[in-house]
Parts: structure tokens; C-alpha cells; sequence
């Protein structure tokens, strides 16, 4: 993977604007592009919180069917960032 996309770019490439960015995703092969679970979490909130949940479902299913990889969260990032404060803590 070599690209990690945000919430706001998933959004971009799924409203097809601005044009340069859907431009540069379609450049890419799927395995090069990833989102994180915590960004899929977004998305599917802003579908629930808007007037037209059955369109914005429908779009986001189509981008999430294939166009990337979704990178499954794990605590394995909080349990390192807590180990790594201990010692700061610990003075």
C-alpha cells in the first residue's frame, strides 16, 4: 500500500470533485490504496446523519466494493503508545 486516504479524500473521490483528485485515484491500483476502519466508521456516519441516506449508502458502497483495502483497527497502537509514555511518567 501506498497511500492511506483520509475522510475527506474518500469523500472527494466518492462527490467525483475535484476532478484532480479523482484523477489521480483512478491512476492507482486498488492495492495501493488503503483506508483505515476508524475512516469507513466516518463515512458511515456521515450517511446516517444525511437527508439522502439511500444515495450516500449506495456510493459508498460502490467505493468501498474493491477501489481500496480497508486496514482493520486494532488496540495494538494504543497498547504501544501507552508503554511508550510509561517511561516519560515514570521520570
Amino acid at each position: 500500500m501506498r497511500f492511506l486516504l483520509d475522510t475527506n479524500i474518500c469523500i472527494y473521490i466518492i462527490k467525483q470533485k475535484p476532478p484532480l483528485v479523482l484523477e489521480k485515484f483512478r491512476t492507482l491500483e486498488p492495492s495501493e490504496v488503503g483506508i483505515s476502519s476508524i475512516t469507513v466508521a466516518e463515512l458511515e456516519y456521515g450517511v446516517y446523519k444525511s437527508q439522502r441516506q439511500e444515495q450516500n449508502r449506495a456510493a459508498l458502497s460502490q467505493f468501498l466494493s474493491g477501489a481500496c483495502q480497508v486496514c482493520k483497527f486494532t488496540p495494538t497502537p494504543a497498547h504501544g503508545a501507552a508503554i511508550q509514555t510509561k517511561p516519560a511518567r515514570a521520570g
